[in-house]
């Protein structure tokens, strides 16, 4: 064999395909590269999709719609009838692999069915990135350089992904300005974070300082005791304000504090944090939120409201029980809103994110098409069940 691609884990696909595109061998021999590319790909894609991947926009999410997307690219160069040519070609991958990875076969309709989605999303926008990517294109001079912004634009806007817009640069005989993609897209993903509350570097390093100054005080992690009692006594081990110690605080200040052990639940996977009071002798603090800035600290985010705190004092914390109650209802309900999706749709469904609060859920998850009426009805009175 004098190629990677002559041997039974790709030719299957690669004489499947001949067959959809109606090419002899010497025609499939002539455009190999996307042949090539096209088997690559779609292996690669079927694999993720029956691990549970979906093709997004971040992660493997995404890396799972770059090469399909590629993989459709390169297809637009063979003469295909069908828009859905990789759905089709699917079964061929599940075929050759699936006695091996037992997977595949279990998959199978979700496969074809992702891929089949992905791909006519994919039409409804390639033509006019594309086209876009030519007009540009048009206006370089020979071997010119296309600017790393504009293909920021093609990406975030029109949905092309950097890697096809490359491959059609580099194609055409030009350059392209990969620092300055790179660039736009740290730009943008710095304007979406700002009003986070630890966007900004310099504030999350200056946590990550008053980490190391506790422990060389001696503190080494908070005890979390979510599953105790809602009031428990604790340790008042530092105030903190952006990440810098205060001595002191009092009525109207903005406090972060550092206790010993908590019975708060800190913020993460999209469920809300508790809230509740810090108090001790003759002060209090209301506590409105709870973060992690950096692992190993746990800050309680509130304002003073009575009389003046110091740090390394006695003190009591206690959750808003009520509030606690009502997230966990609702903490609940998205364990049965999934297994009733599961239930209705297919076990393809995965949680893609959640948010869990006090008042309400959101629960989003994988599925390739809008519910039906009759299917919303059915998972509701699953889950009221």
């Amino acid at each position: 064999k004098d190629n990677n691609y002559d041997t039974d884990l790709f030719m299957p696909i690669i004489r499947a395909t001949q067959e959809l595109t109606g090419h002899t061998d010497a025609e499939r021999q002539a455009n190999y590269v996307p042949y090539r590319v096209i088997a690559d790909h779609l292996r690669a894609a079927c694999f993720m999709i029956a691990d549970g991947v979906r093709p997004g926009t971040q992660g493997r999410d995404y890396v799972c719609r770059m090469v399909l997307r590629r993989a459709m690219r390169f297809g637009k160069k063979l003469p295909f009838d069908t828009p859905t040519f990789l759905a089709d070609l699917s079964g061929v991958v599940i075929a050759n692999f699936g006695d091996a990875y037992p997977e595949l076969k279990e998959h199978r309709e979700t496969i074809y069915r992702t891929i089949a989605t992905e791909e006519n999303r994919f039409l409804r926008t390639m033509d006019r990135g594309l086209n876009e990517l030519e007009a540009m294109l048009d206006t370089l001079p020979a071997g010119g350089t296309l600017d790393g912004e504009q293909a920021f634009y093609l990406h975030a806007t029109l949905g092309l992904p950097f890697e096809v817009t490359r491959d059609v640069v580099v194609e055409r005989s030009y350059q392209i300005d990969e620092a300055g993609f790179k660039a736009a897209q740290e730009e943008h993903a710095t304007v979406s974070s700002k009003g986070s509350f630890f966007g900004d570097i310099d504030v999350a390093e200056a946590y990550t300082r008053a980490l190391e100054n506790l422990r060389h005080n001696g503190f080494t992690e908070v005890a979390h005791d979510l599953y105790g009692a809602y009031s428990q006594e604790v340790n008042l081990v530092a105030l903190l304000q952006n990440g810098q110690p205060l001595e002191s605080a009092t009525v109207g200040d903005r406090v972060e504090v550092v206790l010993d052990r908590t019975p708060f639940y800190v913020e993460s996977g999209g469920q809300v944090s508790d809230t509740g009071i810090i108090e001790g002798d003759g002060w209090l603090i209301d506590i409105e939120d709870v973060r992690r800035p950096v692992g190993g600290l746990i800050i309680h985010i509130g304002e003073v409201v009575q009389g003046t705190v110091q740090s390394n004092v006695p003190s009591i914390a206690s959750i808003d029980a009520e509030r606690r109650v009502d997230i966990m209802r609702n903490h609940t309900a998205t364990h049965l809103l999934h297994a009733a999706l599961r239930k209705r749709l297919g076990t393809h469904v995965q949680q893609r994110g959640s948010l869990v609060a006090p008042n309400r859920l959101r629960f989003d998850f994988s599925h390739d098409a809008a519910l039906t009426f009759d299917e919303l009805n059915d998972v509701q009175r699953d889950v009221n069940q």
